[in-house]
């Protein structure tokens, strides 16, 4: 009778043992689960790309045409239309000016190295017939998310032209 007691406490604690072993298996991989999603980082979106390109292409530049600023969106417009054309008071062609504001808006929200942000490159490339504007920084590769945008032309005749930009993450 006592050798029956003994067992039964024996195996009682060698069940509870085993349970309790399961249960740290089964914590431990949700921890690394965990751990594995987390060191992923948060990866951008797309709506968060076309919010940007929206947002470029309301700020007012200091190219004035008929004594009026430009925004980025109506500067684009001019250089597909009218490529030659001049800013007043800065006295630079409408696309190189377009150009250079759009390379400094980058370089200021990105920085120029790169290095350790989560996005590593970028291109914008806007273009109607023929290529507008082509701007590309970093690394190319790997994980990317776009987001474009169509501008539509103001006179009939005149080309659809498309604004499509591109960030390359780390993953």
């Amino acid at each position: 009778m006592i050798i029956k007691k003994n067992k039964k406490a024996q195996e009682e604690v060698f069940g509870f043992v085993i349970i309790v072993l399961v249960v740290m298996i089964i914590g431990i991989v949700f921890f690394a689960f965990s751990i594995r999603r987390a060191s992923k980082g948060v990866e951008p979106k797309n709506y968060e790309l076309e919010d940007l390109l929206f947002t470029i292409q309301k700020y007012t530049t200091d190219c004035k045409i008929n004594n009026v600023g430009l925004n980025i969106r109506e500067l684009i417009r001019e250089c597909n239309n009218n490529p030659s054309r001049i800013c007043e008071g800065i006295g630079g062609n409408v696309c190189i000016f377009l150009k250079e504001e759009l390379e400094e808006m980058f370089d200021e929200f990105l920085g120029t190295d790169m290095a350790n942000a989560m996005i590593h490159g970028y291109f914008l490339n806007i273009s109607s017939s023929e290529q507008i504007v082509y701007i590309e920084n970093g690394q190319l590769e790997k994980d990317f998310i776009e987001a474009s945008q169509p501008i539509q032309p103001l006179i009939i005749g005149e080309q659809e032209i498309l604004v499509i930009l591109r960030f390359y993450y780390s993953s």
